[in-house]
């Protein structure tokens, strides 16, 4: 470890009010975690270090300990004036942190060691994500690269519902439909389907793991390395994908030929049966996520594809949720939704999943 500042868990503790919780949360967890990525590197040149989508610094001080200079990059000002704010109160000078878009940049710099973690789905496209890290990793550099895939959005849905949190439940059923309709705003990517990109880009994969939830993948985690070349060739029919399978693309055009007919009162009554009818096709394993349609109907009345695309970030959520009489948990204290509806619809989503995975329905992962 060559810079033992960066670990700033005894900083924080004595520092209680400094940061706020999930921020000193996420910093705390995440030196673990960077151990865990730096030992399947092997004999990692420590010198230049990229973190693209740092936030607040979630994770940038973890990787600090170890390399003598990291850029911190993160489109919004906020998360970077406050990770600026951390390093400089806790004595950290050897990470910089900047407000960039990686997707604009011209010509980066080189790093030994890019990392890329659960940012890729607000980017306008994932193909150009993957030339732009490609474009500033050395040769024989790694990359680690996360991101979220299908079951992320019911878990966080599933949660939502369980929590009564209204805001939280929208924005993820924006997300899953969002993801289906090929849509470039806050979106999910489906699991197993970067490894394809990696290798256009000259990246050979060197450890990758899959989290799941009741059978459904939630995250998709690769470190990959560099060749002995600088190069980035990825080109996309999709701005999303190299590759899709089959049931992925006739789901797409479904649902998205249902989201583009859907007035802006909801679904008309043949729409309804004709959901439910798809539901009941046997075959298509991504079936079960036309049930979001009917969830969009009882929590977005109004979401149509042609809509202004919409994200309700976390920090903009903290900022005005007591001016709209919400309680710090995110609990509408008033709400016209149909949370038993809603339950039921979870419910039969989660067990449809579980046996296409093989699972038993008796108990559910929460």
């Amino acid at each position: 470890m060559k810079h033992p500042e960066c670990d700033l868990r005894r900083w924080l503790t004595a520092n209680e009010h400094a940061v706020d919780p999930y921020t000193r949360q996420r910093i705390d967890q995440s030196y673990r975690f960077i151990d865990t990525v730096l030992s399947t590197c092997d004999a990692v040149v420590t010198g230049k270090a990229y973190d693209v989508g740092c936030g607040r610094g979630y994770d940038s001080f973890a990787i600090g300990r170890y390399f003598d200079h990291v850029l911190a990059i993160d489109t919004d000002p906020g998360a970077i004036e406050e990770a600026s704010c951390i390093a400089r109160e806790a004595g950290v000078s050897h990470i910089t942190f900047k407000r960039a878009n990686i997707e604009s940049l011209v010509s980066p710099p080189q790093f030994d060691f890019v990392y890329c973690n659960l940012m890729s789905h607000n980017v306008s496209s994932r193909c150009a994500l993957i030339r732009a890290l490609r474009r500033t990793m050395k040769p024989n550099a790694y990359l680690s690269y996360s991101e979220i895939v299908e079951g992320y959005g019911p878990m966080e849905i599933h949660r939502a519902i369980r929590d009564r949190n209204q805001p939280e439940l929208m924005s993820r059923i924006r997300q899953v439909l969002r993801g289906f309709a090929g849509q470039s705003n806050f979106r999910f990517f489906l699991g197993g389907t970067i490894q394809p990109l990696l290798k256009a880009a000259g990246l050979g994969v060197v450890a990758h793991e899959f989290h799941s939830w009741n059978g459904m993948a939630i995250f998709d985690r690769t470190i990959s390395k560099s060749d002995g070349e600088t190069r980035s060739q990825v080109r996309c029919a999709d701005p999303d994908y190299l590759e899709m399978s089959a049931d992925f693309i006739e789901m797409r055009a479904q649902l998205t030929k249902m989201l583009s007919g859907r007035p802006h009162t909801g679904f008309s009554p043949d729409q309804r049966q004709q959901i439910g009818t798809l539901l009941k096709a046997p075959g298509n394993r991504y079936a079960p996520f036309l049930i979001f349609l009917s969830m969009a109907d009882i929590a977005l009345p109004s979401f149509r594809l042609a809509s202004a695309p919409i994200r309700k970030s976390m920090e903009l959520w903290r900022g005005i949720r007591g001016r709209l009489g919400f309680g710090e948990d995110g609990r509408a204290p008033r709400s016209n939704l149909d949370w038993t509806a809603l339950e039921e619809l979870d419910l039969r989503f989660i067990e449809l999943m579980r046996r296409k995975a093989g699972l038993g329905t008796d108990s559910l992962d929460d």
